[in-house]
């Protein structure tokens, strides 16, 4: 077990090194998500690959085989894999028990909200209370003075329906279970961070798209800068990064070397594969 671990990590350290190195700085936004929520899952299942090895060799019977009763013995390795084991069941309940806190609170956002309003297909939920534009699953949350005192701006309410209609939630919620099962992997944190910042970029580009007016949202984005967080299960409008973000509008897609980089997964993934999958030797008996 500890093997597959430890291999588990060298996997998920490899992919995202390429995505840091060639495509995190690039304007591949629907690439680059779907390259790391694909990299956490060949991370997990290529230790898990077998595959047999097939050598010729010549009949050679083996005599007068002596069984040899073994003894259980354990030593300081075993029980240091037993703590280890406890360990990891402990942290995975905790991270169970935060998960499941989570989304019992935006349950009660729904629950104890305001008002409800339909808006393009997705649901709007107003708060009392003061609360930063995000979204989780079909549904965004805004405060109930700001949205009728109409101080929020389209361009932020078509930033969280482009989160909606894209389904970041479900990326996000994939990482948090695997986060709850891989929780020692100090990788699973660089990804998680990596895809949100992804879909603040993928809905920037979506609100730019729609409205035409790039100078307007990036006054907007320096605006909302300092705004408080956002519960940890949904998209936020406001996320650290406002710089890359108002960098990333500006920047133009090169469609060559954007494909060039792309393919450059593929050597990586097999390179993995070959090093990482398990070998099994058989032997092909010559008469």
């Amino acid at each position: 077990m500890l093997i597959y671990l430890l291999k588990m990590i060298a996997c998920s350290a490899a992919f995202y090194g390429l995505y840091a190195l060639l495509f995190r700085n690039e304007k591949m936004l629907v690439f680059n998500r779907f390259y790391l929520l694909a990299a956490l899952i060949a991370s997990c299942i290529i230790p898990f690959i077998r595959f047999t090895v097939y050598i010729t060799g010549n009949a050679n019977p083996i005599l007068n085989l002596v069984e040899q009763p073994i003894k259980e013995q354990y030593g300081w390795f075993d029980y240091t894999m037993t703590a280890l084991a406890m360990t990891s069941v402990l942290g995975s309940t905790i991270l169970l028990v935060r998960f499941i806190k989570n989304l019992l609170s935006l349950k009660r956002r729904v629950k104890n909200s305001y008002k409800s309003l339909d808006f393009k297909g997705a649901k709007i939920i107003l708060l009392r209370k003061p609360v930063v534009p995000h979204s989780f699953l079909n549904t965004i949350f805004l405060n109930s003075d700001e949205y009728e005192g109409q101080y929020i701006e389209k361009e932020v309410l078509e930033h969280e329906l482009a989160h909606v209609r894209q389904r970041h939630s479900w990326d996000v919620l994939f990482v948090e279970i695997l986060q709850i099962f891989c929780w020692f992997n100090p990788l699973i944190y660089l990804y998680k961070r990596s895809i949100k910042i992804n879909h603040e970029l993928l809905a920037d580009a979506v609100v730019v798209k729609e409205l035409d007016n790039m100078r307007s949202y990036q006054h907007i984005l320096l605006q909302r800068a300092g705004a408080q967080p956002s519960p940890a299960l949904a998209s936020s409008f406001h996320f650290l990064i406002t710089k890359k973000r108002i960098i990333m509008l500006q920047k133009k897609v090169n469609p060559a070397i954007a494909g060039l980089k792309a393919t450059l997964g593929l050597p990586l993934l097999a390179l993995l594969f070959f090093v990482f999958s398990e070998r099994v030797y058989g032997q092909v008996v010559q008469e």
